[in-house]
């Protein structure tokens, strides 16, 4: 069994956090090494990547450790208040969508109605950019299982964005309706120790959040869920469906044929990073090595 697969089914869901560069320096070091350690992939924006002659290979090496999947940068368009960039995600579509384990279909934050309207025409969109991607629908508020069963029946998955108190109040219906009908669902802005394991109680495939890669410590969130005594993966509905995930999630052979990285590149990458002396990086102030052992090797 892939080892990656393994680390998800200890955990009991998949990681997400925002993207990572494998660049040889103390700090980038220790992110790539406890994703790695934790199978946590990699989320990336619009927004982040530039266009196919700025591709940047510190970055794309990450992303093709760790894995990825594609969101539609929305979410950073309603905090800024900026207009959603079409062009650049639809040529990230086109560049790695055929390499990404999904991608968010384009919403409207906080508009179910809106997000709706534009499902049929984003999808057409996309599909002739990245013909074999596996595709979510982002939920937002009002949007009710009658609007969303069409596209389930499809085999579209679910991405469950929204307000905090709609997200949470609607997370667990869902996932349900994913289950019983055997396609993806994913939980956006997943920062907590708390959230990771209602996102796996509910039976989500899973989560991402910024936090992950921006406070590398709260990793130590994710080892406490897997040394859980009290947690049984086994016998109950947040057990990872594994078939379910050799349906989503890629390989690297996949990723392989859309980024300019190839194995023997990578390889030299891990062995050189062993070089590198990453004990203590994110260490938060105030706190003791005992605390946070997962920032040692």
């Amino acid at each position: 069994m892939n080892t990656s697969v393994t680390k998800w089914k200890r955990l009991g869901i998949v990681p997400y956090g925002s993207h990572i560069d494998a660049k040889l320096s103390p700090s980038a070091v220790q992110r790539v090494r406890l994703f790695m350690k934790y199978g946590m992939r990699c989320i990336i924006v619009p927004q982040h990547f530039m266009a196919k002659e700025e591709r940047l290979y510190d970055r794309e090496l990450a992303l093709y450790l760790c894995g990825f999947a594609i969101d539609n940068g929305a979410y950073i368009c309603h905090l800024y208040k900026t207009p959603f960039p079409e062009e650049r995600f639809l040529r990230l579509c086109n560049m790695w969508g055929n390499g990404a384990d999904w991608i968010a279909i384009p919403d409207v934050v906080g508009n179910g109605s809106k997000t709706l309207d534009l499902l049929p025409i984003w999808i057409d969109k996309i599909k002739q950019q990245s013909p074999n991607a596996r595709l979510l629908l982002v939920w937002q508020d009002g949007i009710t299982k009658q609007d969303i069963l069409p596209y389930i029946e499809k085999g579209i998955g679910v991405f469950v964005g929204g307000t905090t108190e709609a997200k949470l109040k609607n997370m667990s219906w869902i996932a349900r309706l994913c289950i019983d009908n055997d396609v993806y669902c994913h939980i956006g802005r997943v920062n907590s120790e708390r959230r990771v394991r209602l996102c796996r109680d509910i039976g989500a495939n899973s989560f991402d959040g910024s936090g992950w890669s921006r406070f590398i410590c709260t990793l130590m969130y994710l080892e406490r869920i897997i040394q859980d005594k009290q947690m049984s993966l086994f016998n109950n509905t947040s057990s990872i469906n594994i078939k379910m995930l050799s349906k989503w999630i890629t390989t690297q052979e996949q990723r392989e044929k859309v980024l300019m990285i190839n194995k023997s590149q990578a390889d030299e990458y891990l062995l050189n990073m062993n070089n590198i002396n990453s004990d203590g990086i994110g260490l938060p102030k105030g706190f003791s090595r005992k605390q946070y052992p997962i920032l040692w090797r």
